[in-house]
């Protein structure tokens, strides 16, 4: 299996408010089509606050651990499918799969909840089934607290999303919850996205359905909300510089009352 970061080799990847600003940078260390290691600066006021240097560690093409002043995280495969990512030791998430495709996700931490006047230990379960329809995946999501001392369960929660995905993009989001209703429609253009990459979507086995991760580049998102007889519509875009294939100046902005409100620009290096 290749790995690179891009075919193009990113290097760097620089974050900036609409004030034009810089909030946070990261550089990529690359050697021999593999991210070695990554230097992650916050900024503050556009000044350097603080940097964490991260070191990656492969077993033959797979990445096997992540070490940083901050965590350790660690990866296990079957084959060349990861199935167990775990951070410090303390919370973590496994992947099933269906031969080819993902089937469940469990993302499993160690938390408190207060009962009783008591807080007690437990652990909080996050776990997403998957189900394949052509080019729509419906996603089940069922996230609840288990109570360490007696293995009781509060906290429930389900909620059912259904993801359309054409041409590597995720195009539409459907979550319905009760009176609840929500949509997303998303569109891209025709270039290359430098978030969606081998080792991306290695280490995050449900990069599928993350609109950020897909193929092409965001153009525009349309969220309608929909909730006991009212609706609310909320709007962003994005505007892109680009060499070649790829971008290197990303302008996103949030619309509404018929203005376009500039967010955040991300600059990429090659």
């Amino acid at each position: 299996m290749e790995i690179l970061l891009l075919n193009k080799g990113l290097s760097l990847r620089k974050k900036l408010y609409k004030n034009g600003k810089i909030t946070s940078k990261t550089i990529y260390q690359i050697e021999g089509g593999k991210v070695v290691g990554t230097s992650d600066t916050d900024y503050e006021n556009g000044n350097p606050k603080r940097t964490t240097n991260s070191i990656y560690t492969y077993k033959g093409a797979l990445l096997e651990k992540i070490e940083s002043s901050k965590e350790s995280t660690t990866y296990t495969y079957e084959g060349n499918k990861v199935v167990k990512r775990v951070t410090n030791n303390k919370y973590g998430f496994t992947y099933t799969y269906d031969g080819n495709n993902l089937s469940k996700t469990v993302y499993k931490f160690s938390t408190q909840t207060y009962r009783e006047g008591t807080f007690l230990d437990a652990i909080r379960y996050e776990e997403s089934s998957f189900i394949y329809n052509g080019n729509r995946i419906t996603v089940n999501e069922k996230n609840y607290t288990e109570i360490v001392a007696d293995k009781s369960k509060i906290d429930e929660d389900v909620k059912t999303t259904i993801y359309t995905v054409e041409n590597g993009n995720v195009t539409k989001e459907e979550s319905v919850s009760g009176s609840y209703k929500r949509t997303v429609v998303y569109t891209y253009d025709g270039k290359k996205n430098p978030l969606s990459n081998n080792l991306s979507k290695m280490l995050s086995p449900n990069y599928f359905i993350v609109p950020k991760a897909s193929k092409n580049n965001l153009l525009t998102v349309t969220e309608t909300i929909e909730e006991e007889g009212n609706t609310e519509i909320r709007r962003g875009s994005y505007e892109y510089i680009y060499d070649g294939d790829y971008p290197t100046t990303v302008r996103e902005f949030k619309e509404e009352n018929n203005r376009k409100e500039l967010k955040e620009i991300t600059e990429y290096k090659y």
